[in-house]
């Protein structure tokens, strides 16, 4: 199979599988997908020759989650009765699961810390991280959420669209998965505090300074990162994170409290797997017991 032949049944697969992709990675993951295609030389034909040609250009996780994508092109193509034979039949790339070396996760501690400098110095954006903090939601989930989405008596959020950065409007979640989140004290004493008295059901909870929607990307740039480096330097925080570790930070919280890894996987959007594999750190101090 030539590059021209898998560029035409990618594009078949893609349209065929947008109905269940977030428009995000329709565009984004699979249209560079078909970019990748689209350099490869002519001379390619087995398998074994396009995972070389990956292995040579892209990085090896790049190389692999490219490959394992067309992959699934071929099988879907054998099924539609569009190709006869697959080229990637038994073909792979397995690449050697890389350490980590930092926790990924604030300790309650370091959140707190996080969260007084806010209060000190940027207080327009202490309620946008107390929100990330306090409810594992993705930056992308926030920025989506709109006054409609609570409940009038103030008992949840309905947590149910994502906003990311290059959509032109809010879409399902990254999962098609969907909250309510219950509302503590502490999160309705916040989103009364941010609640314009004229607010209409459609207005963004979390807003720009000039009462755009909220980019979080410049948020990250702008404040998130001078301010952490900042704590690091002082030694109030034992790493930088990016603003993602609020979600990691959250979940590995939750889970210390007490709540059940089924009711974190609902609350956060996600699987049990994802929660294991992905989200809760290890404590940065193990006592182990005599025995």
């Amino acid at each position: 199979m030539h590059p021209e032949q898998l560029s035409q049944l990618w594009q078949a697969y893609r349209e065929d599988k947008k109905p269940s992709l977030a428009p995000t990675t329709y565009g984004r993951e699979y249209g560079a997908i078909l970019k990748r295609i689209e350099k490869m030389p002519p001379g390619l034909e087995r398998g074994r020759d396009y995972r070389a040609y990956l292995l040579d250009h892209y990085s090896a996780e790049t190389a692999k989650r490219t490959l394992q994508a067309i992959a699934a092109c071929t099988r879907w193509a054998i099924a539609e009765n569009l190709i006869d034979a697959d080229p990637f039949h038994g073909i792979k790339i397995i690449t050697p699961r890389q350490p980590v070396e930092f926790p990924e996760a604030f300790t309650a501690e370091e959140m707190g810390a996080i969260i007084s400098r806010f209060a000190k110095d940027h207080p327009y954006y202490l309620p946008w991280i107390q929100w990330l903090f306090w409810t594992g939601c993705r930056p992308e989930e926030a920025r989506a959420l709109s006054w409609a989405k609570v409940a009038g008596d103030w008992a949840s959020v309905r947590i149910d669209q994502a906003w990311p950065l290059d959509a032109a409007k809010p879409q399902r979640t990254k999962n098609g998965r969907i909250t309510r989140f219950p509302l503590s004290p502490r999160l309705i004493i916040l989103l009364k505090s941010i609640r314009p008295h004229d607010a209409a059901p459609g207005d963004w909870v979390f807003r720009s300074w000039t009462g755009k929607s909220f980019n979080y990307a410049n948020f990250e740039r702008r404040q998130w990162k001078p301010t952490l480096e900042q704590l690091l330097a002082e030694g109030a925080i034992a790493y930088y994170g990016p603003q993602y570790w609020t979600r990691h930070t959250a979940v590995t919280l939750m889970l210390g409290a007490g709540l059940s890894v089924e009711d974190v996987a609902y609350l956060t959007r996600t699987s049990r797997k994802i929660i294991w594999d992905h989200y809760a750190a290890k404590s940065r101090k193990i006592n182990v017991p005599e025995f």
